[in-house]
């Protein structure tokens, strides 16, 4: 009996794999609240080319994912012209390194922490949560369900979540701007009379591939 036991085990198909590789290795995003603390003074001097590196990252991660206004909260502690010239400074960077400075607020004194100087900047946004791959229990050799492999589609779903920009989007995507009404009757008119719709090209630019760039 025994040995009838792990013949029947032997010839028994593989743990099936899921022919929806969505719905087996789901792509999931989380919200969370993304938070950036710098320790820095009121002066501009002391903002070193670490902290300007931070800044730009961080600014970087809102334009992508940001779902609410970007806080720069300041320590409750520090003199208020201090946390003022500090707050705005970071601000400062923060539209240089390209957040609209609409999607700014500043609060003073509200820091949840108090180090030092400390400003501490955040934002609710989502981050992707994807599936481990390296499930190999099944086999390639025998399947006589036919059924996909158990770690079959996994690195691709895996992948396509990584590469998502803002996983936000598979939760709420957010509203494209609108049309420019006014160009884009310019444009018509412009078509309609077989002029040219977009910009003149000077002599100096014109040409093929193979001439382009050469004296």
């Amino acid at each position: 009996m025994l040995g009838t036991a792990v013949a029947l085990n032997a010839c028994a198909p593989p743990p099936p794999g899921n022919h929806d590789v969505a719905d087996a290795f789901p792509i999931k995003a989380e919200e969370r609240t993304f938070a950036f603390v710098a320790d820095h003074g009121p002066s501009d001097a002391q903002w070193t080319a670490r902290d300007e590196a931070r800044i730009r990252k961080f600014a970087g991660l809102y334009v992508r994912r940001g779902r609410t206004a970007l806080l720069i909260a300041t320590r409750f502690s520090a003199e208020e012209g201090a946390r003022t010239r500090a707050a705005q400074s970071l601000r400062t960077r923060l539209i240089g390194a390209g957040v609209r400075s609409r999607d700014i607020v500043i609060a003073l004194g509200a820091a949840p922490v108090d180090i030092g100087a400390a400003l501490v900047v955040t934002f609710r946004g989502y981050e992707v949560e994807v599936a481990e791959c390296g499930d190999w229990s099944g086999t390639t050799g025998f399947n006589p369900t036919n059924l996909p492999h158990t770690d079959y589609g996994c690195s691709y779903q895996r992948n396509i979540g990584l590469m998502l920009s803002d996983p936000g989007d598979l939760i709420d995507t957010e509203e494209f701007g609108g049309l420019d009404a006014q160009r884009a009757s310019i444009v018509i008119q412009s078509y309609r009379a077989g002029e040219l719709t977009g910009a003149e090209v000077s002599e100096e630019e014109q040409g093929t591939a193979a001439t382009l760039g050469q004296e």
